[in-house]
């Protein structure tokens, strides 16, 4: 970025006779005019391009600090050591170069010797070791209460206390530079709100949803009463548990408990021009067949019934896997199939087939052209779904993978969902809300980087009777796809503009046989057992048709793991 400074030369010239001083300037001038003045050369550089170039050229004998560290292993916290960095003076050589190229007459190839200097960690052993003393001090029995009765509680209600032991708080612990500089403890608020939430729930006072009185055509003409409910704010409540916490480990002053913070639990639906008008903007269909890969059906038909009704406020997110709610045998789920490890094991995750019910809600949510926030494709290709339009989820209690969507419409939707029976079965999910123009188009989901599957060897297995077979595995190709949707209102403008790539491994098929392998003596004409039927399993079937033929007009409702991905 070197170069002459024309403007200021040019500057540095005008100025000459004019200094605002008559004599001074008439001096000028008479001598300008009889000997000329030297306007001397300004050379100009971009001290940033430099400073980046000599970054470049440095980077390579650069040793970083290490910062030490605080950490928890098995519930016991240890130290990882600070060590020193070096790296070479870069503003010393910077100002070296500066200097020589900022002379006229500076060579085209010059030489600077640069120096190396120690770069100390932020963070000592000290530091690290002063943490560990405060987060010991945190670690103890923390007693979370509702003393105040709330207005509307039954009279069965009693004031509440949650005890957190102390063992639960250290595993919350983590480490970091806090907002003042120091480095030190704090729990994660994460992990705390999430352990509220499961401990407070079920001792709020729920709302009291209005029920919608529909007419004989299907439309909305009059809502019951309804009314607030009280609960703990678990974000509040996590917030005054981490200052407690804080408070110890400072040695300050603190009370014998953490006092709960309350907030209101509002209805989802407030008036009847929350659902006048309402109408389908968005749905879809996708065939099932319920056996043992989705629990005879259950895993899909349940979220079906808890989705039913459930309204989505206008800016609300609506989460799948939380509102289909706990997935357990006590809440109506089975067991079902999971793709473990690349291989399908029919029976192996509880609410396995699940992905049924959020492949057709993503789809639905898609076509209604809603903000779209989070989707994950499944290990490999599903042939009853669309190519690149199907949505996993999974939770191991550690990593969650969860199909997310946004209302982000001035109105509320409300979800109907539901299934149909017989061996040949549909679930069907609708998004009811006012009207708004927006326009949804799909491009894209060519296979692409396609590997062919294929079929191995027999393998012959003792866990089921002899001379069964078993297809434990469907050959299914892999490919890549990618598919693009755009969302424009009525002006034609972009609301959204999303693509989603997949890729879908390839799995070859695998059939398992009752019994030990054929003996080498055995010849190809000696006689087989007769096989017995076969097992039930999942069979590959056509891509489902968009829609089938549900209801003219939404019907009230009364209420609101994988091992690696649920099918």
């Amino acid at each position: 970025g070197r170069g002459p400074d024309v403007e200021a030369m040019a500057d540095a010239a005008m100025a000459v006779g004019h200094s605002g001083n008559d004599i001074a300037d008439t001096i000028s001038l008479v001598h300008f005019a009889g000997y000329s003045q030297d306007i001397p050369v300004a050379i100009q550089i971009d001290p940033t391009a430099l400073a980046t170039r000599i970054r470049e050229l440095a980077a390579g004998s650069t040793v970083a600090p290490r910062n030490a560290q605080a950490t928890v292993s098995g519930g016991v916290f240890g130290i990882t050591p600070a060590a020193d960095g070096k790296g070479l003076d870069e503003t010393a050589i910077q100002a070296e170069i500066l200097d020589q190229l900022t002379q006229p007459g500076a060579a085209a190839d010059l030489r600077v010797d640069g120096a190396f200097v120690a770069a100390a960690p932020q963070v000592s052993d000290e530091d690290a070791q002063n943490a560990i003393f405060e987060a010991e001090k945190m670690i103890e029995d923390v007693n979370v209460t509702w003393s105040t009765p709330p207005p509307s509680a039954p009279a069965t209600w009693t004031p509440q206390t949650w005890t957190i032991d102390a063992s639960q708080i250290r595993d919350w612990i983590v480490f970091g530079t806090r907002q003042d500089g120091t480095y030190g403890p704090a729990v994660d608020p994460a992990k705390v709100q999430a352990y509220l939430s499961n401990v407070t729930a079920s001792d709020r006072v729920a709302p009291v949803e209005p029920g919608v009185v529909w007419d004989a055509s299907g439309k909305p003409v009059d809502l019951t009463a309804g009314k607030d409910g009280l609960g703990v704010d678990a974000a509040g409540t996590t917030s005054e548990v981490s200052a407690y916490l804080d408070a110890l480990a400072s040695g300050g002053s603190i009370g014998p408990s953490v006092e709960a913070v309350t907030a209101p639990v509002h209805p989802q639906i407030t008036s009847i021009d929350d659902v006048a008008g309402m109408v389908d903007v968005g749905q879809w269909t996708t065939t099932f067949y319920p056996d043992i890969s989705n629990g005879m059906g259950k895993n899909i038909r349940q979220p079906a019934t808890n989705l039913n009704g459930q309204v989505i406020g206008p800016g609300q997110q609506f989460s799948f896997l939380g509102a289909v709610g706990p997935i357990d045998a006590a809440h109506g789920f089975a067991m079902g199939g999971v793709i473990a490890d690349g291989k399908s094991n029919h029976t192996g995750a509880m609410g396995g087939g699940i992905c049924s019910a959020s492949t057709t809600m993503f789809n639905a949510a898609a076509d209604a052209g809603l903000q779209i926030d989070e989707r994950h494709a499944h290990f490999y290709y599903i042939n009853r779904y669309p190519v690149g339009r199907d949505a996993t989820v999974y939770s191991n209690g550690q990593t969650t993978w969860d199909l997310k969507w946004t209302n982000d419409t001035p109105y509320p939707i409300v979800i109907r969902a539901f299934t149909t029976p017989r061996s040949t079965a549909y679930i069907t999910v609708q998004l009811w809300s006012l009207q708004v123009s927006r326009k949804v188009t799909w491009s894209g989901g060519v296979e692409v980087n396609k590997v062919t599957a294929t079929n191995n060897s027999p393998d012959y297995v003792s866990t089921i009777k002899p001379g069964v077979k078993y297809t434990a595995e469907y050959a299914t190709d892999g490919f890549d796809t990618t598919v693009t949707r755009t969302v424009t209102d009525a002006s034609g403008t972009v609301i959204h503009n999303d693509t989603w790539s997949s890729h879908y491994s390839v799995v070859n098929g695998q059939v398992q046989i009752g019994g030990p392998p054929p003996t080498p003596s055995q010849s190809p004409g000696s006689p087989s057992p007769s096989p017995a039927p076969s097992a039930p399993v999942p069979v590959p079937v056509p891509t489902p048709v968009p829609s089938a033929p549900p209801p003219a007009s939404p019907t009230p409702a009364s209420s609101a793991a994988r091992r690696r991905r649920i099918r």
